[in-house]
């Protein structure tokens, strides 16, 4: 068996050289799979990852769109105009307006058009709670807008930019209690 291991290649005889040359190759390889490993994370993080231009711009899970305020006043006219009864014991009487909402976010009228009717019913659960004595009341438009904007700020919450809301204001382009 000792004669076996003496005619192994390489053992005890300097004349061949192979003595070290296995080496390259095991570099070769320890360079070129870090190469390719680093190369693939690169490309997977630049690519798989998020990054501030890659934000969600849906409101699919409530994510928010784009709220940046871009100093630009834009409106949005909720139509048809709201016409709802006034409470109380005799619903003979009722109110009917229209609204238009002012914002400052750069996608304004994208967010109040996708949530035009939750703001709709909103608005007309508002404005039923009202009762005609109320309605005479000196300052009662003013309490309505102030009321409108409330909800609308609480609806709208997720589309908010910092403790801004949404909406900056509102305007009542008709206002009719009968």
């Amino acid at each position: 068996m000792s004669a076996q291991i003496d005619e192994l290649p390489g053992a005890e005889n300097p004349t061949q050289g192979g003595g070290g040359g296995g080496i390259l190759p095991l570099i070769l390889v320890v360079v070129l799979s870090t190469g390719i490993s680093l190369g693939g994370g690169y490309f997977l993080l630049k690519n798989f990852t998020k990054q501030d231009h890659d934000t969600p711009t849906g409101l699919e899970g409530g994510q928010s769109l784009d709220a940046e305020p871009t100093g630009e006043e834009k409106l949005y006219e909720i139509k048809p105009e709201l016409i709802t009864n006034l409470s109380g014991p005799v619903k003979t009487r009722y109110l009917s307006v229209k609204i238009v909402a002012e914002g400052l976010a750069s996608d304004f009228e994208k967010i109040m058009e996708e949530n035009d009717p939750r703001i709709r019913h909103e608005a007309l659960k508002v404005l039923g709670s009202y009762g005609y004595e109320e309605s005479q009341d000196d300052g009662f438009m003013e309490r309505v807008n102030i009321d409108l904007r409330k909800r609308f700020g609480s609806l709208l919450q997720k589309h908010r930019q910092g403790d801004s809301d949404l909406i900056t204001n509102l305007y009542f382009t008709d206002f009719v209690i009968q």
